[in-house]
Protein backbone atom coordinates (compact mmCIF):
# COMPACT_ATOMS: atom_id res chain seq x y z
CA UNK A 1 0.00 0.00 0.00
CA UNK A 2 1.32 3.40 -0.88
CA UNK A 3 -0.01 6.62 0.61
CA UNK A 4 -3.16 6.90 2.61
CA UNK A 5 -6.28 5.18 1.30
CA UNK A 6 -8.21 8.13 2.70
CA UNK A 7 -6.70 10.28 -0.03
CA UNK A 8 -9.19 8.70 -2.43
CA UNK A 9 -12.10 9.63 -0.18
CA UNK A 10 -11.49 13.24 0.76
CA UNK A 11 -9.83 16.39 -0.47
CA UNK A 12 -7.04 18.07 1.47
CA UNK A 13 -9.33 21.04 2.16
CA UNK A 14 -12.14 18.92 3.62
CA UNK A 15 -13.22 19.46 7.19
CA UNK A 16 -12.31 17.17 10.06
CA UNK A 17 -15.93 16.03 10.11
CA UNK A 18 -15.71 14.97 6.45
CA UNK A 19 -12.46 13.12 7.17
CA UNK A 20 -14.12 11.37 10.12
CA UNK A 21 -17.05 10.32 7.93
CA UNK A 22 -14.65 8.95 5.30
CA UNK A 23 -12.76 7.08 8.02
CA UNK A 24 -16.02 5.67 9.43
CA UNK A 25 -17.11 4.45 5.99
CA UNK A 26 -13.76 2.74 5.47
CA UNK A 27 -13.88 1.15 8.88
CA UNK A 28 -17.34 -0.30 8.18
CA UNK A 29 -16.02 -1.81 4.94
CA UNK A 30 -12.95 -3.19 6.73
CA UNK A 31 -15.16 -4.68 9.43
CA UNK A 32 -17.42 -6.36 6.88
CA UNK A 33 -14.43 -7.78 5.01
CA UNK A 34 -12.42 -9.00 7.99
CA UNK A 35 -14.87 -10.05 10.70
CA UNK A 36 -15.76 -13.35 8.97
CA UNK A 37 -12.05 -14.15 8.70
CA UNK A 38 -10.47 -12.94 11.96
CA UNK A 39 -13.59 -12.56 14.08
CA UNK A 40 -14.90 -9.59 16.02
CA UNK A 41 -12.32 -10.03 18.80
CA UNK A 42 -9.46 -10.17 16.30
CA UNK A 43 -10.72 -7.04 14.58
CA UNK A 44 -11.08 -5.25 17.92
CA UNK A 45 -7.54 -6.23 18.91
CA UNK A 46 -6.15 -4.88 15.63
CA UNK A 47 -8.20 -1.69 16.03
CA UNK A 48 -6.96 -1.20 19.59
CA UNK A 49 -3.30 -1.74 18.69
CA UNK A 50 -3.54 0.47 15.59
CA UNK A 51 -5.12 3.20 17.69
CA UNK A 52 -2.42 2.96 20.36
CA UNK A 53 0.33 3.22 17.78
CA UNK A 54 -1.41 6.04 15.92
CA UNK A 55 -1.87 8.09 19.07
CA UNK A 56 1.85 7.77 19.83
CA UNK A 57 2.81 8.97 16.32
CA UNK A 58 3.66 12.65 15.72
CA UNK A 59 0.19 13.17 14.20
CA UNK A 60 -1.47 11.48 17.17
CA UNK A 61 0.52 13.49 19.66
CA UNK A 62 -0.90 16.64 18.05
CA UNK A 63 -4.28 15.55 19.39
CA UNK A 64 -3.02 15.88 22.95
CA UNK A 65 -4.53 13.61 25.55
CA UNK A 66 -7.34 12.14 23.48
CA UNK A 67 -9.85 10.29 25.62
CA UNK A 68 -10.16 6.69 24.49
CA UNK A 69 -13.16 4.74 25.68
CA UNK A 70 -12.92 1.20 26.98
CA UNK A 71 -13.84 -0.88 25.13
CA UNK A 72 -12.58 1.03 22.16
CA UNK A 73 -15.48 2.09 20.00
CA UNK A 74 -14.87 2.97 16.34
CA UNK A 75 -17.84 5.36 16.42
CA UNK A 76 -16.37 7.20 19.41
CA UNK A 77 -13.02 7.38 17.60
CA UNK A 78 -14.78 8.78 14.52
CA UNK A 79 -16.48 11.43 16.69
CA UNK A 80 -13.13 12.34 18.27
CA UNK A 81 -11.56 12.74 14.82
CA UNK A 82 -14.37 15.10 13.82
CA UNK A 83 -13.45 17.41 16.73
CA UNK A 84 -9.83 17.88 15.62
CA UNK A 85 -8.25 20.43 13.33
CA UNK A 86 -8.69 19.23 9.71
CA UNK A 87 -4.98 18.54 9.14
CA UNK A 88 -4.67 16.65 12.40
CA UNK A 89 -7.75 14.53 11.68
CA UNK A 90 -6.44 13.65 8.22
CA UNK A 91 -2.96 12.82 9.48
CA UNK A 92 -4.14 10.68 12.40
CA UNK A 93 -6.76 8.82 10.35
CA UNK A 94 -4.20 8.15 7.62
CA UNK A 95 -1.63 6.98 10.16
CA UNK A 96 -4.22 4.71 11.77
CA UNK A 97 -5.11 3.07 8.44
CA UNK A 98 -1.49 2.60 7.41
CA UNK A 99 -0.70 1.13 10.82
CA UNK A 100 -3.73 -1.17 10.64
CA UNK A 101 -2.66 -2.36 7.17
CA UNK A 102 0.87 -3.01 8.42
CA UNK A 103 -0.31 -4.97 11.45
CA UNK A 104 -2.67 -7.08 9.37
CA UNK A 105 0.14 -7.72 6.87
CA UNK A 106 2.42 -8.89 9.68
CA UNK A 107 -0.24 -11.38 10.77
CA UNK A 108 -1.56 -12.81 7.51
CA UNK A 109 1.01 -11.76 4.91
CA UNK A 110 1.06 -9.11 2.25
CA UNK A 111 -0.65 -11.14 -0.47
CA UNK A 112 -3.70 -12.00 1.64
CA UNK A 113 -3.91 -8.49 3.10
CA UNK A 114 -3.83 -7.04 -0.41
CA UNK A 115 -6.59 -9.37 -1.56
CA UNK A 116 -8.75 -8.71 1.50
CA UNK A 117 -8.45 -4.93 1.44
CA UNK A 118 -7.81 -4.08 -2.23
CA UNK A 119 -11.35 -2.95 -2.99
CA UNK A 120 -11.49 -0.88 0.19
CA UNK A 121 -8.09 0.73 -0.35
CA UNK A 122 -8.91 1.73 -3.93
CA UNK A 123 -12.61 2.63 -3.56
CA UNK A 124 -13.57 6.14 -4.58
CA UNK A 125 -16.68 7.85 -3.22
CA UNK A 126 -17.25 10.55 -5.80
CA UNK A 127 -14.60 13.02 -4.67
CA UNK A 128 -11.90 13.63 -7.21
CA UNK A 129 -8.42 12.78 -5.93
CA UNK A 130 -6.54 15.87 -4.79
CA UNK A 131 -4.27 15.95 -7.85
CA UNK A 132 -7.28 15.99 -10.20
CA UNK A 133 -8.99 18.85 -8.41
CA UNK A 134 -9.40 21.92 -10.61
CA UNK A 135 -7.89 25.19 -9.27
Amino acid sequence: MTGSPLALRFRPDDSAERTAVAFGAMWQEISLALTPIIGQRGLEALFRRSLQLSLSSPAGLAMGQAPVSKPIDPLAWQALLAQQEPGTAQAVAGTFLQTFYGLLTSLVGSSLTERLLRSIWTHETGHAPAQDKAP
